[in-house]
C-alpha cells in the first residue's frame, strides 16, 4: 500500500473523531476557527508540523502543475474562516432551513475551500465539514467510503468542479450530489 493510499485511510478512519469535533463545538455554542484547528490538527499530518497552523502567506492551489486557484491573502483566509464559522452556526441555529442537507454541504464545502485558511489540508478540513453537516441531517457513511475517497477518485472532475463552482455552480453540486449518493445512505422519510 502506497504513502497516498495510507493516508486516505487514515482520514477515512479520522473522520468520525472530526465529525465530533465539530459537533460537539456546535452543541457548546462554540463553532469557530479554534475548532476548524482542531480538525485540520486532527486530519493532517502532525510530523509536517503544520497541524491546526493558519497559513500566514500566499498560496497557489496547482492540479498536475498547472494553477488552478489563488486563494485570498493569509489575513483575510483569517478573518473568512472566522465568519464562515459564525455563519454556519447561524444557519444550523435557524428554525428555517433554506437548502437541503447535501446542497448546504455542498456549498459549505467550496466556500470553505474558497478561503483556503490553511497551507495544506483545507480540502480534508471542507470535506469533514461537509460530512458532519450530512450525518448530522442523517446520512450515514457508507462502510470504506468517504467523500474523501471519492474526491481522490475524480480528483480532476473535483477540482474542475469545485474552482468554477461561482461561474457554474450546477456542476459543483452535481459532482458532490454524485459523491454523496456513491458515500452516504440518506436519511429513512
Amino acid at each position: 500500500m502506497g504513502t497516498a493510499q495510507t493516508a486516505r485511510t487514515d482520514e477515512c478512519a479520522l473522520l468520525p473523531r472530526a465529525v465530533e469535533l465539530l459537533e460537539a463545538a456546535y452543541d457548546r455554542g462554540q463553532l469557530s476557527l479554534g475548532t476548524l484547528c482542531q480538525v485540520h490538527a486532527l486530519l493532517v499530518d502532525a510530523p509536517a508540523g503544520i497541524g491546526g497552523r493558519l497559513r500566514d502567506g500566499p498560496a497557489v492551489v496547482s492540479l498536475e502543475g498547472l494553477m488552478t486557484f489563488v486563494p485570498p491573502p493569509a489575513a483575510a483566509a483569517r478573518s473568512g474562516a472566522e465568519m464562515f464559522a459564525a455563519a454556519l452556526t447561524e444557519q444550523l441555529s435557524s428554525a428555517r432551513q433554506d437548502l437541503p442537507p447535501p446542497a448546504l454541504a455542498a456549498q459549505a464545502s467550496a466556500r470553505f475551500t474558497d478561503l483556503h485558511p490553511f497551507a495544506d489540508g483545507n480540502g480534508r478540513v471542507a470535506r469533514a465539514i461537509a460530512t458532519w453537516l450530512l450525518v448530522r441531517a442523517g446520512y450515514r457513511p457508507k462502510p470504506g467510503l468517504s467523500l474523501d475517497r471519492f474526491c481522490h477518485r475524480y480528483r480532476v472532475e473535483h477540482y474542475r468542479a469545485l474552482w468554477h463552482h461561482k461561474q457554474d455552480p450546477w456542476a459543483w453540486h452535481q459532482f458532490f450530489l454524485d459523491a454523496v449518493l456513491a458515500c452516504f445512505v440518506p436519511p429513512r422519510a
